[in-house]
């Protein structure tokens, strides 16, 4: 059997000799594959068959529009005395067109050609760029096929640098200032060919306004906050001197101040809360052993009304409201992944299937379309169903943390499709995510004080609302953001 194996490689020598007229000199020359074609350029592979060496004088391939090779491109790699394969280039093709190429090889007796094989260049095309929203002056990455070293990028009417690209099919490009709009069309550039990526570019947008109403003698800090009709509620927790503030304070857009809702239970700090008016838990006092607060409550139609209390202690957790139901999670007292939900119809509380992972209060959470969004401390942003226990990691919050200096402290909202997420503890940066596709857009950064914290978010007829409790001042600051404005 093992002598039966050279006769197979034979027999395969042979066939190959068979397709092909052999050149005098004993060698078979082939044209055998079109390794790469990107918009004017080619690789081709062709392959000297012999058993000896060889005396070519001159070999390589020829491109030509037609197939009788008139006007041919000549692509030469001089001579050589050894069969094996060999490879060559152009970059003088034109885009969008057939071409027929051979290979050929020059010796002593004459021209010998290879067989021909024939392939199209590639039309520029841009299939996408991300991120789809970029300030001026940093880089987005155009992918597509049929690009060239000197192709060029342009936003609108604006050309942007290239910095490099790489294998005809990614251009890196430095985003030019902003013209007239904020959304234009990308197009690539190469030669006389013009591609256009189907959806615009976007520069990051958003405005943001200190309104000259705040609230004296007061910072909040592990305090809570909702929103009901057009109500703005934002109370208890402490001040930064460690005073507890007992009281919850209401604003409604088109006022000049907040003012009192005369809370009737017991001040705390750091407890749960939905952003709709379920709130509770949390602790009477500092330290490890601090008293732990038993009420709960529920803000509606105007009025607290006290609700039970769940049998188990619940302090910087989260809440949230999911189908009309109010959820209790996590927090540093017990169990940080144990999640209890309160049926205000029926007024008890029920146990869910626990979270697949520990929660506390310094993570963000939303809820959209009945699902609950949470980020965690590695920034994935997972999407949870309580009915089912289900939780999938939907996408990375894109701006970086650093572990105990800006991984709490940031806001969450939703208003309509779309998430605002950002302003975490000491950076200003704030981000859009579409919560159809899961994409994220930069906004434009926040200008104010950063040595603050955030206490409140809210939004109303398109706008969002929030206010930041000052370090260095006895107020806290009331700020309005319209995130499409520029």
């Amino acid at each position: 059997m093992k002598h039966f194996y050279p006769f197979i490689f034979l027999l395969y020598c042979f066939s190959f000799f068979s397709c092909e007229e052999e050149a005098e000199g004993g060698f078979t020359l082939l044209t055998e594959e079109i390794v790469n074609v990107n918009g004017t350029r080619a690789i081709i592979l062709g392959r000297i068959l012999a058993f000896q060496n060889v005396a070519i004088q001159e070999h390589g391939f020829q491109f030509a529009l037609t197939a009788d090779f008139s006007d041919a491109i000549d692509v030469k790699l001089g001579e050589r005395s050894r069969p094996g394969n060999f490879v060559g280039e152009t970059e003088l093709l034109l885009l969008g067109r057939e071409y027929f190429v051979r290979g050929f090889a020059q010796t002593e007796s004459g021209l010998i050609y290879g067989n021909v094989l024939s392939f199209f260049t590639l039309e520029p095309t841009v299939e996408k760029f991300f991120p789809a929203t970029q300030f001026a002056g940093e880089i987005i990455t155009v992918l597509g096929r049929g690009f060239e070293s000197t192709s060029e990028v342009f936003f609108g009417d604006a050309k942007g640098q290239v910095i490099d690209v790489a294998f005809g099919s990614q251009i890196r490009v430095r985003v030019p200032p902003r013209q007239a709009s904020i959304s234009v069309p990308v197009k690539v550039v190469t030669g006389a060919k013009v591609a256009f990526a189907e959806r615009p570019f976007k520069y990051p947008t958003g405005t943001y306004e200190l309104l000259d109403i705040r609230i004296d003698q007061i910072r909040f800090r592990n305090n809570v906050y909702f929103k009901q009709g057009s109500r703005f509620f934002v109370g208890l927790g402490v001040d930064f001197r460690s005073n507890f503030i007992p009281e919850i304070y209401s604003f409604t857009p088109g006022d000049n101040e907040w003012k009192p809702t005369g809370y009737p239970g017991e001040p705390k700090r750091k407890a749960i809360y939905s952003h709709t008016g379920f709130f509770g838990g949390g602790y009477k006092g500092f330290g490890t052993s601090a008293p732990y607060s038993e009420d709960f409550w529920k803000y509606e139609n105007g009025e607290y009304q006290s609700i039970a209390s769940p049998n188990f202690r619940f302090a910087d957790g989260l809440g949230s409201e999911v189908s009309g139901k109010f959820l209790a999670m996590g927090g540093l007292l017990e169990v940080g992944s144990l999640v209890r939900e309160f049926n205000p119809l029926l007024g008890n509380w029920n146990n869910l299937p626990n979270l697949p992972y520990d929660v506390t209060g310094d993570m963000l959470n939303f809820t959209y379309q009945n699902k609950l969004y949470i980020i965690d401390k590695d920034k994935i942003l997972w999407e949870h169903d309580p009915s089912t226990a289900s939780a999938v990691a939907k996408t990375v919050y894109p701006s970086p943390f650093i572990k105990t200096v800006s991984d709490f402290g940031g806001l969450a909202i939703v208003k309509g499709d779309k998430a605002y997420i950002g302003m975490y503890n000491s950076v200003r940066e704030f981000w859009e995510l579409d919560l159809k596709t899961f994409e994220w857009a930069a906004k434009n950064p926040f200008p104010g004080e950063i040595k603050a914290e955030n206490t409140a978010i809210f939004e109303h007829e398109g706008q969002l609302y929030f206010l930041r409790s000052l370090q260095f001042a006895d107020y806290t600051e009331f700020w309005r953001f319209d995130p499409d404005a520029f």
